[in-house]
């Protein structure tokens, strides 16, 4: 990719998909044989992330030489 200095550009694709499937019941009733399913309430539910990121690059002019050797240069 290519881009300008200080020109944003996009970095996307990461997904997630969550499902979920809960199942409630009446304590005592919800358990018994075929009559439990009257005291049960079961509930589905899903969702869907992405993540984006927006990455902004910025070019910088660094001397030939580190930052404690330039100071050193501009004492002398």
């Amino acid at each position: 990719m290519r881009v300008r200095d200080g020109e944003p550009f996009v970095v996307g694709g990461l997904f997630r998909e969550n499902n979920r499937n809960d199942r409630y019941r009446i304590p005592i009733l919800g358990n018994l044989p075929l009559l439990g399913e009257i005291f049960t309430y079961r509930s589905r539910s899903s969702t869907t992330t992405q993540v984006v990121m927006v990455v902004i690059p910025y070019i910088l002019d660094t001397p030939d030489v580190g930052v404690e050797q330039e100071r050193l240069l501009m004492r002398r």
